[in-house]
């Protein structure tokens, strides 16, 4: 996923952005969906199980390919020890 700035203006009713400049003037960061990471885990999951390999699926969910190996370790974690294993952050090993 790439970030893209957006002139605030562009993107807000005229409402929102008055309120929003009451509280802060300059870049704003907005986050992704709290479920963003975990869907895209998923894909990347359900996407090495098919056999795709990891450049592809790197360049098709916008993470790198060293992401894609984390993703499926830790997936593959998971399956064979049947714990809950976060992928949203990478583990310290």
């Amino acid at each position: 996923m790439s970030h893209t700035y957006v002139n605030a203006a562009r993107v807000l009713p005229p409402k929102l952005l008055d309120e929003v400049r009451q509280h802060c003037v300059g870049l704003v960061y907005i986050p992704v969906r709290d479920d963003f990471h975990k869907r895209r885990a998923a894909l990347v999951a359900r996407l090495g199980g098919l056999g795709v390999p990891p450049r592809e699926i790197a360049a098709l969910c916008g993470v790198t390919r060293r992401r894609v190996y984390q993703i499926l370790k830790a997936r593959a974690a998971t399956v064979k020890s049947g714990e809950k294993v976060s992928v949203d952050k990478p583990q310290s090993s």
